[in-house]
């Protein structure tokens, strides 16, 4: 608790500096940007994962597992363009926030979700009719879009998706540089090469 109070008061002592500095400079120096206050008490926990596609080779010449890490924590992509920024800032207060609550409770591969209303409203969310109302506008603004089931959805990947939408639309891929997708080995109608006998 203490230390909560400490870390509290250096914070808000950060913050006052930081604001009496912002009258004075003009423009922005990057070079000075190089402390983030919240990288202090910042913990990314990771897990070590075998990669099954490499191996290395040790001081003895022995080959042995590769290894990588991925972050524990889950994340959603939120998809950045002047289309997806002008969307999300049109949004009202109350799609703002089921938006919001969308993007947290989304379950990772998942192009769907289902938010039933008692547990939107148990976040934190408001009556039935902000909750009716919110949804229908996320609905005109194409970020959701009904499913056959009550209370679900499916999300719009070109905005947001909480994974790689390499991995779940691999037919949807689009190549940028045609000469790479050839090293590849995949043809442009997204189909692997296959060879004949």
């Amino acid at each position: 608790m203490e230390e909560n109070a400490q870390n509290d008061e250096k914070y808000s002592n950060f913050v006052r500096k930081q604001l009496e500095m912002n009258k004075k400079l003009k423009g922005i120096d990057e070079s000075k940007l190089v402390y983030n206050p919240f990288s202090e008490t910042l913990e990314v926990e990771v897990t070590q994962i075998e990669d099954k596609t490499k191996k290395i080779v040790d001081e003895n010449g022995e080959q042995q597992p590769a290894y990588y890490y991925v972050e524990k924590a889950k994340a959603t992509k939120v998809y950045l363009s002047a289309e997806n920024r002008n969307k999300v800032m049109a949004l009202s207060a109350g799609a703002m926030r089921m938006y919001m609550f969308i993007l947290h409770d989304i379950q990772a591969a998942h192009d769907w979700i289902t938010v039933l209303p008692e547990w939107y409203k148990e976040n934190g969310g408001k009556s039935l009719n902000v909750y009716k109302q919110a949804i229908e506008e996320l609905i005109e603004a194409r970020y959701i879009t009904p499913t056959m089931y009550k209370w679900t959805y499916w999300v719009n990947p070109r905005i947001f998706y909480p994974g790689s939408r390499i991995n779940k639309y691999p037919n949807n891929l689009k190549y940028v540089n045609k000469t790479n997708s050839k090293h590849a080995g995949v043809k442009e109608n997204n189909k692997p090469e296959t060879k004949t006998k």
